[in-house]
């Protein structure tokens, strides 16, 4: 039995080297995969990144203009609103100057009486306003 027992040991120590081997190569194989998913995963993780750095500067970028133009916008309407309560407060004051005094305003700024007909300016063929507002028309019979 001891020649039996001697190959049976060869036969299972031989098998062991073979699966240490197997064993040894898969690690390898391992390791090669392992380090190649790696790098290609830091490749993928880094493009990622600069793809969003790009993304998050033209965002940044857009919301930028975009605030910018709300601020503009902002102006604009309150510069109207402005010129317009001042249009309404101008011609609140004129629709209650007295007569003579609104006629000779109105004349003041045309020339009239200064050389009116050189101004070219002449308020016979304007139509009557539609307001309601007391401004006496045709302001020159």
């Amino acid at each position: 039995m001891n020649g039996i027992q001697a190959i049976t040991a060869q036969i299972i120590a031989d098998a062991q080297t073979e699966a240490d081997q197997i064993l040894a190569q898969a690690r390898a194989r391992a390791k090669e995969c392992l380090s190649a998913y790696q790098e290609q995963a830091y490749i993928q993780s880094t493009a990622l990144l600069e793809r969003s750095e790009r993304e998050s500067a033209l965002r940044k970028e857009r919301l930028s203009h975009a605030a910018i133009l709300a601020a503009r916008n902002l102006r604009l309407s309150t510069e109207q609103e402005m010129r317009e309560r001042a249009f309404a407060a101008a011609l609140k004051q004129l629709s209650e100057l007295p007569d003579e005094e609104y006629v000779g305003l109105l004349a003041g700024l045309a020339g009239v009486g200064g050389g009116g007909a050189a101004t070219g300016v002449s308020f016979t063929h304007l139509p009557a306003p539609q307001t309601p507002l007391n401004i006496r028309w045709p302001l020159f019979p």
